[in-house]
């Protein structure tokens, strides 16, 4: 295991997380439930990473083992990415479950202005995100929802890894019940963040 690559990743996307942290724990909030948009927005894509990448549990088959293999140190990008994904996946929530936005005290849009006020129009979340618009358009590319979480995984191996060289994706690729597995688990893991109070 390369400890060196698997601690500097780790500690570029904690990084980003705390430079986002401060940059929102000084923002004042009018529009937004400010509690509700630091969960989904920082704390929810930071433990879903953790979970999938970071957290060895050695009781459980679905730890995602590629981040002892990184080769390049994007951990932030990472963090970018998981944010977009989580924040695509709310987004099609508000959209499909009844009375979420009054539940969760904002809209995608409120949200996505927000975002744009604070970070600038030009951020890399907001361009991850409509990434995952364009790509998950059933109309254009006719992706199976089923499919989502697996594509995010793949583009956060795009950032860490060499992919020919890896055997955990080799593996992956292959095993259609592994892929199962961890679609079933990021749909539980979605509604503990629903229910999460």
């Amino acid at each position: 295991m390369n400890l060196f690559f698997r601690n500097n990743i780790i500690k570029d996307f904690e990084k980003e997380f705390n430079n986002q942290l401060d940059i929102f724990s000084h923002v004042e909030f009018s529009k937004l439930n400010q509690e509700n948009f630091m969960k989904w927005f920082l704390i929810f894509p930071r433990s879903y990473f953790n979970f999938f990448f970071v957290d060895e549990n050695k009781d459980r088959e679905i730890y995602i083992d590629i981040i002892k293999d990184g080769k390049y140190n994007n951990g932030g990008e990472c963090f970018f990415i998981t944010q977009a994904y989580i924040l695509y996946t709310l987004e099609l929530l508000l959209k499909n479950r009844k009375n979420f936005d009054k539940d969760i005290g904002f809209s995608i849009k409120n949200l996505e202005e927000f975002i744009n006020i604070i970070l600038g129009e030009d951020n890399k979340i907001i361009q991850y995100l409509n990434y995952y618009r364009e790509r998950f358009d059933y109309s254009k590319n006719g992706v199976d929802p089923r499919d989502y979480h697996i594509i995010y995984i793949y583009n956060i191996c795009d950032q860490l890894i060499d992919w020919e060289n890896n055997k955990y994706i080799q593996e992956l690729d292959k095993d259609i019940f592994k892929k199962m597995t961890l679609t079933t688990l990021s749909n539980s893991l979605i509604v503990e963040y629903i229910n999460f109070k």
